[in-house]
């Protein structure tokens, strides 16, 4: 069973490392490709987004990933950077009743905290910091960094749906 399991996470790990984001799902080593279009919500808590999608609001952009938010905020008028946001992706057609695994090979490029279906899963270094009232009044010069670029693993099962809701905040 350890060597089943470690293989999966290292085939997984493979695929992710040459060519991009996939969820794994465990019982059958299928992997499914997240690259491509996801919700984006700038300047918006985990909290925050979860209200809106449950109000139907759309979100501030549809960002391709693997990429950059600041080429989309650019490309739409808007001044550019910000500080933080959250992308949202929803994978259907999934088995209730089956594991599935997320990879990243590192977290977005920064801090980032891990939703799985609205629960807070993983996270690396301190996103969280982001949302404080006054963080972006100081130049980043002068914040403390609270980033971590590291690889994030977990595994999962869809709801009774077949759903998984992902986000991310960055």
């Amino acid at each position: 069973m350890f060597k089943l399991k470690f293989f999966r996470r290292f085939l997984a790990f493979t695929f992710i490392i040459f060519f991009g984001s996939f969820i794994l799902n465990a019982s059958n080593n299928e992997l499914l490709r997240l690259d491509g279009k996801w919700e984006l919500f700038l300047q918006k808590s985990p909290e925050q987004t979860f209200s809106l999608v449950d109000s139907n609001t759309p979100a501030d952009y549809m960002a391709t990933v693997p990429g950059t938010w600041n080429e989309e905020v650019l490309h739409s008028g808007s001044k550019n950077p910000e500080t933080f946001g959250c992308y949202r992706y929803v994978c259907t057609d999934l088995e209730p009743s089956e594991k599935y695994a997320l990879l990243t090979k590192e977290s977005p490029g920064t801090s980032c905290a891990l939703y799985i279906i609205r629960k807070l899963i993983a996270q690396t270094g301190d996103p969280f910091v982001m949302l404080q009232p006054g963080y972006n009044l100081k130049p980043n010069a002068y914040n403390k960094s609270h980033s971590q670029s590291i690889p994030l693993y977990c595994e999962f099962a869809a709801d009774e749906k077949g759903e998984v809701e992902i986000i991310f905040l960055v």
